[in-house]
């Protein structure tokens, strides 16, 4: 799938025994794409929102609506991000609780190494 993803969502007919036959995968939002998806949540405020977050630094928000084709940007901290190698990157987002009267949540990231002089 190279640097582009879809997110799917895989159905469970039953939780009792999975076998190849009770899989199945579900695209809940054909009409967009991300670079590099990590994971999507929502933020527990009750607002129907998705948020997809990328390893290339952005958060996407947008409906939870199969017929969405736009996923806003939420936040961007690519810049802050270091990304050399395949575990970097951002790596994290959290809403607390009280989201919906704090608007703090937190991410999780890896900044570039900081080198020495001689």
């Amino acid at each position: 799938m190279g640097r582009y993803g879809v997110i799917f969502i895989i159905l469970f007919s039953s939780f009792q025994t999975l076998d190849a036959q009770s899989i199945s995968l579900q695209n809940p939002f054909p009409h967009l794409t991300f670079q590099q998806p990590l994971f999507l949540t929502h933020a527990g405020d009750h607002s129907n929102r998705i948020f997809v977050v990328t390893q290339t630094g952005h958060i996407h928000v947008f409906p939870n609506d199969s017929s969405v084709a736009s996923a806003p940007l939420f936040l961007d901290i690519s810049a802050k991000l270091s990304s050399s190698s395949g575990e970097e990157g951002l790596l994290g987002l959290a809403f607390p609780p009280d989201f919906h009267t704090s608007r703090v949540f937190y991410v999780a990231y890896t900044t570039p190494s900081l080198t020495s002089g001689s």
